[in-house]
């Protein structure tokens, strides 16, 4: 494994020695997703994420992806137990390949542009914990454009308030995970703030 396994200490998780996947490990999916004529160059984890490992692939023809990998070793924020998600409890362990997955449907249905999925994959075979291989979108982020305020930034702005628009106006008939309603399941808790409230 690329880490030890997650721990218990008194009911709380206990934080694995994390060594990041290297170019190695990472080959086979990108060998997957592309097939054999765009091989994988180098490979560096991006720091922001905290729930799965988040890593940019650069291709020896200078292209990009994104790989997310779901090990325990990457989770940050692990669960104190080894007990399947439970998503009609709102406030669970979130994370995992599914939850990505339903997600991304949910917004291309709604017709919001999505980082375009290369490979989705469960198999193991490829490497030893779910994974997937997505669009590389580069370019500064919003924190970084709102410094600058210039038209491209507010040309961003916009473009985001339309999403969130479209985001909003999508309700469901009851509060819970896109993938969890999307499969008929419900929510325990009445409400979202009753949900906040009993904890």
């Amino acid at each position: 494994r690329s880490s030890q396994e997650v721990g218990t200490r008194k009911g709380r998780a206990v934080n694995p020695v994390r060594t990041p996947a290297d170019r190695a490990a990472l080959a086979p999916l990108i060998r997957a997703a592309f097939g054999g004529q765009r091989h994988l160059l180098s490979v560096a984890r991006l720091g922001e994420a905290t729930k799965k490992g988040v890593y940019r692939a650069t291709l020896a023809d200078e292209s990009t992806a994104i790989v997310y990998i779901w090990d325990d070793g990457e989770d940050y924020w692990p669960s104190t137990d080894n007990e399947p998600p439970d998503y009609a409890d709102p406030l669970s362990h979130a994370s995992g390949l599914d939850l990505f997955e339903g997600a991304q449907r949910h917004l291309d249905g709604l017709g919001i542009r999505t980082p375009r999925l290369y490979l989705a994959d469960r198999s193991r075979e490829h490497y030893q914990a779910d994974a997937a291989v997505v669009e590389d979108v580069p370019g500064p982020s919003l924190e970084d454009m709102l410094e600058d305020d210039g038209d491209t930034t507010q040309s961003a702005i916009g473009q985001l308030a339309e999403v969130l628009e479209v985001m909003r106006a999508d309700t469901a008939p009851a509060f819970g995970r896109v993938l969890h309603l999307a499969q008929g399941g419900t929510s325990r808790g009445g409400s979202c703030a009753q949900v906040v409230l009993d904890r």
